[in-house]
């Protein structure tokens, strides 16, 4: 009776772990050309720190972008998906941790000017005014 329930313990355990592992691998499926995108971008103008924000259009599976400078000198400027949110509710964002460096008056200047041209997510507009230089 005690190896059946080990068994069956056993089976339970595995079967969870085959759940979370196609679910990782469907997860990464959607957002793995999202940030392929953005860090191309990225790669693309780490020559030079951006002066402002900067709006992209159509880039890719990231869709419209949002370019910001940061603080971080290997990595002179970040990269948002500017319509699109993670599952978990977060911005795409590449550098992930990025110490945004643009002045607000600028970026809201920009969240401005796109709300009547091009959406933005709440979530997005959001992040980038509450991590803007003051």
């Amino acid at each position: 009776m005690r190896a059946l329930a080990m068994g069956f313990l056993l089976l339970v355990v595995a079967a969870l772990g085959v759940s979370l592992v196609q679910h990782y691998r469907q997860r990464n499926a959607i957002d793995a050309p999202i940030f392929a995108d953005l860090q191309r971008i990225e790669f693309e103008h780490r020559s030079g720190r951006l002066a402002g924000p900067i709006f992209l259009l159509g880039a890719g599976a990231a869709g419209d972008v949002i370019g910001l400078p940061s603080e971080d000198p290997r990595y002179p400027n970040a990269w948002l998906a500017a319509d699109k949110t993670l599952p978990d509710g977060a911005a795409y964002l590449v550098p992930r941790n990025a110490g945004l460096a643009a002045p607000c008056a600028s970026v809201q200047r920009l969240l401005s000017a796109l709300t009547e041209a091009r959406p933005v997510s709440p979530v997005v507009r959001e992040f980038v005014s509450r991590h803007c230089v003051h």
